[in-house]
Formats: C-alpha cells, sequence, structure tokens
C-alpha cells in the first residue's frame, strides 16, 4: 500500500488541477493516516464520477451506527450516524466536495476496517469534512472572527453582569459570538458536578434559577466517548480538577489549564497534582508526581502499586507486578505513602481554592495569542505541557489528527486587566449562520476581548451560556443545514460554572 501512494497522489494532482482544485485541497487527503489502496481507488475514481454523492450513504450510516454502537451508548452511535448523512447530503457535485465525499467515505472505510476502538476517529473525521466543505462553500470572504467583535453592545443583566451577541460574515464563513462579562467586585463563582440535577431532567436554566445565578456556562470536560469507561469510573465523570464551595469534587490528575478563585480573587492557572495534597484516613501527604502516574504518562506502571480513582483504591499489586492505570484515575508507584491500603479512607484537598473547573488548553497569555494549539502531527509544547498526549481524556485533544482545522462550537473563559471575567460561546455546526471556529481563531478572539490570560472550556455540544435564568447561545448536538432551523437535541450539562451575586 505504500508504495502504491505516491502513484495515487500524482494521478489525483492531475485530475484535481484539471478540475481546478488548489494545492491547498489537494492536501486535506493528507489528513487520518495514509491512502491505503481501497480509499485511493475510491478517491481517484471520485474526483472523476459526475454522478454526486454516494448512494451507498445509508448503508455508510447503519455500518457506523452498528461498529459505534459496540464502544459508545446507543444514542451516541445513532448521533454519529446522523452527522454523518448531513454531511454527505450537504455535499454538491463540484469538483471540491466530490473530493471530500471521497475522503470522507475513504477514509471511513479505512478507519472501521482497523484497530479498535475508532468511534473518536469517526466523529473528528465527520467534523473534519464538515469544516473543509463549510469553509471552501462559506469561508474566505469579510473580515476575521476577531475582526467582527468591533466595539460590542453591552447590555448589563444585573450589578457585575453584561453580555453582547456578536454575528456576521468572516473568512472562516458566517459566525455567530455570544460574550459574557463579569465583575469580581459584584459576582463570585461557584463550580459544580449537576449530574443529580440532569438525572431529574433539570436543565441549567432551571438550576440557575434555583441558585439564584445571575449567569451560568457550561463546564469542563467529562468522560463521554472513550472506549475504555470501566467501574470505578463512568460515563460523565468530571477529568481535572473541580472545586465547589472548597470541596474537591474531582482532584486535577492531570495538569491542566483551570478557572480558579481563591480569597474573592479570580484566575487562570495551570494545576496538577503538585496543587493537591492526599489525605490517607487522617494523615496528609504531599503528591510526589515523581511515583504517580496517570494516563499521560502511561497505561501500566511495570513495577506494580496502587491504583486510585476519586477517592478510592480500586487495585493494588506487589512490587514488580504490572498494574494497569485507570482511564480517569492515578497509579501510585512504590514506595507507597505510609498507611496506604486498599481499605484507606481517602480524600483530596487543594488547600486555599473555594471554586475551581478544569478545562484547557490556555488560548492567551500575557495577552498574546497562542498560536500552537495543534496536535498532528506531534502534539504541540502547550498540549504536552497540559496533559494533552498519550490516552489521557478527553482523547479529542489528545490524539487529535486535523492539526487543529476543525469548526466547532466553542466554550472559553478569560481575565482582562481589570480582573474581569470575559466567557465566550462560539456557535457551531450550523451551516445556515454559525460554522464554528477552531481553537487558534478561538484564541484570536480572547485576545481581541482584552484578555490577558484565557483557557479553553468543554464545546462542541456541551457549549452553554445562560444570562438571567435563558440560554442566549445556540445549543445542539447535530449538524444543521442552511435555512434550518427548530428544536433539535440538546445535550445535558454535566459541570457548571454559576455567577452568583456577592
Amino acid at each position: 500500500m505504500g508504495e502504491r501512494a505516491p502513484e495515487w497522489k500524482a494521478e489525483a494532482a492531475r485530475a484535481g488541477n484539471v478540475a481546478g482544485l488548489e494545492w491547498q485541497v489537494l492536501g486535506l487527503l493528507d489528513t487520518f493516516g495514509s491512502v491505503g489502496e481501497a480509499s485511493a481507488g475510491t478517491l481517484a475514481g471520485s474526483l472523476s464520477d459526475k454522478t454526486g454523492p454516494s448512494m451507498r450513504r445509508d448503508l455508510d450510516a447503519r455500518e457506523v451506527e452498528q461498529v459505534l454502537g459496540g464502544e459508545v451508548d446507543t444514542a451516541q452511535a445513532a448521533m454519529f450516524a446522523r452527522r454523518l448523512l448531513a454531511v454527505m447530503d450537504s455535499l454538491g457535485n463540484g469538483a471540491a466536495d466530490r473530493l471530500l465525499l471521497a475522503l470522507l467515505r475513504g477514509r471511513l472505510g479505512e478507519i472501521l476496517a482497523g484497530t479498535r476502538p475508532v468511534a473518536l476517529r469517526v466523529r473528528a473525521l465527520i467534523d473534519f469534512v464538515y469544516s473543509q466543505h463549510a469553509r471552501l462553500m462559506l469561508g474566505g470572504r469579510g473580515p476575521s472572527p476577531e475582526d467582527l467583535l468591533g466595539t460590542p453592545d453591552w447590555v448589563r443583566h444585573a450589578p457585575g453582569v453584561e453580555q453582547a451577541d456578536v454575528a456576521g460574515g468572516t473568512d472562516l464563513g458566517p459566525q455567530r459570538l455570544h460574550i459574557l462579562r463579569l465583575d469580581p467586585g459584584k459576582v463570585r463563582l461557584r463550580c459544580v458536578d449537576r449530574r443529580d440535577a440532569v438525572a431529574v431532567g433539570q436543565d441549567l436554566a432551571a438550576h440557575s434559577r434555583e441558585v439564584g445565578a445571575v449567569a451560568a456556562l457550561s463546564g469542563g470536560y467529562f468522560l463521554y466517548s472513550e472506549d475504555d469507561i470501566r467501574p470505578w469510573s463512568q460515563r460523565t465523570d468530571p477529568v481535572g480538577l473541580l472545586v465547589d464551595d472548597g470541596r474537591v469534587c474531582s482532584p486535577p490528575l492531570f495538569a491542566r489549564s483551570c478557572l480558579v478563585e481563591r480569597g474573592g480573587r479570580w484566575s487562570i492557572a495551570v494545576m496538577g497534582l503538585q496543587s493537591a495534597t492526599l489525605r490517607v484516613d487522617r494523615t496528609l501527604f504531599p503528591v510526589d508526581i515523581r511515583t504517580v502516574f496517570t494516563r499521560a504518562r502511561a497505561n501500566v506502571v511495570p513495577s506494580g502499586g496502587v491504583a486510585i480513582v476519586g477517592d478510592r483504591v480500586v487495585a493494588s499489586s506487589r512490587r514488580g507486578e504490572p498494574i494497569a492505570v485507570p482511564l480517569n484515575g492515578v497509579v501510585i508507584a512504590h514506595p507507597l505513602p505510609r498507611g496506604l491500603s486498599p481499605k484507606s479512607v481517602l480524600s483530596w484537598q487543594v488547600p486555599g481554592v473555594q471554586a475551581a473547573m478544569s478545562g484547557g488548553p490556555l488560548l492567551v497569555s500575557e495577552g498574546q495569542p497562542i498560536a500552537d494549539l495543534a496536535a498532528s502531527p506531534l502534539p504541540s509544547p502547550q498540549l504536552v505541557a497540559e496533559d494533552f498526549r498519550g490516552t489521557a481524556p478527553p482523547r479529542t485533544f489528545s490524539q487529535d489528527e486535523t492539526g487543529d482545522r476543525n469548526l466547532l462550537p466553542r466554550l472559553a473563559v478569560g481575565l482582562d486587566r481589570d480582573g474581569r471575567l470575559l466567557a465566550l460561546a462560539v456557535d457551531g455546526r450550523d451551516l445556515g449562520g454559525a460554522l464554528g471556529l477552531t481553537l487558534r481563531a478561538t484564541a484570536r478572539v480572547m485576545a481581541a476581548l482584552g484578555c490577558v490570560r484565557a483557557m479553553n472550556l468543554d464545546g462542541g455540544s456541551s457549549k452553554r451560556m445562560v444570562v438571567g435564568g435563558a440560554v442566549v447561545d445556540h445549543p445542539s448536538t447535530e449538524i444543521l443545514g442552511a435555512g434550518e432551523g427548530g428544536a433539535t437535541p440538546i445535550r445535558p450539562v454535566h459541570t457548571a460554572i454559576f455567577a452568583l451575586p456577592r
């Protein structure tokens, strides 16, 4: 197969040039691995095919739903299949769209026939083809997203709470941006695990009204599409530091950017296990990161040790016996802290922190956007520094194959020079009015808003902004076509940041 690729590349280049395709479009074919024999034939044939989208669309979608149903829950598998159909249906009969359809079907066939698990790769591929199609169809005209901002028209909703909406065409296509500005002198933060509220059907807007919040945002990452979620972990468990009123709900297993409130002051800082203390029964132990392993460092610790998930010891082995590192936990290798055993009562503490929500990566530092946020072909220094590597969750960042080229719904928070919190909710997956942004474009927007430091939070279908008890952004799990509207499925928000009056 490797010997066929150069021959196919030359054939594709000739066909692409005849069809008037630019080299940057042909370069998209390099994404998601090497060209296999099967997809090479599909791709080359599609460049001269005049029949439009493949009649195999329904078969492709059913195969995606069947294969992914063995890795993720059935609702996720069905959603990914719907997204696949939506992207296929949006592609036209022009040369570029035929090439993108060939890329989608060729790579999809390779991924589904390849080494499992494949759910995250399938999701990223669908988003990638959507993003490139949207850019080719609607991008290239207008200002940059950061230039679209101009001077936002702020509306005051409560003391210390201002909100603005910005929409228009950009060089990345049409965008809808929702901006929230909070004054630390007027509001305080509370970061919460909302899973009990989700279980009884309470949405974020209703929850914010119940607790008296003047504004609310969806929070950080949680386990969702990973294939190896095993007890004691479960789907929707928070990933990274989460502190609610001084109580550590989720420890800082990974060194990630966090929004933090200490003594009434807000900051954005990278916080990992060095920031935490482990209480074993009644004894406090500072964490020695030299002997602690997460999935960012290893999948297995050959020398043995104790595996911890949350506040439980879930496995142990003697010195010299290998032990697996839990997906969202740690292994403390030998020598163990004195008294640590499978029967130990554990808890985590992060001294001095009243509220904290983990996310990442860092987007803005010293007022300047961080340019290198791509994880392909190798993780950027920023992603490595924040433990977005190996098999650490979320793997959409740790194992990104797209090089930060996907236009997606985004959520980011930052601090300006006056200490005010600025939140940005970027709508996306809507060909009719909001394509979404890359991480790098989001970083530039945050810098343009005046942030001296900013970080990413969980985006996609989880992105949500509530002001005055009402949702102000446009959340959806679906890919919407031009002119479409109406009700679409909404993913529950499992963690959240509440802004409460002081």
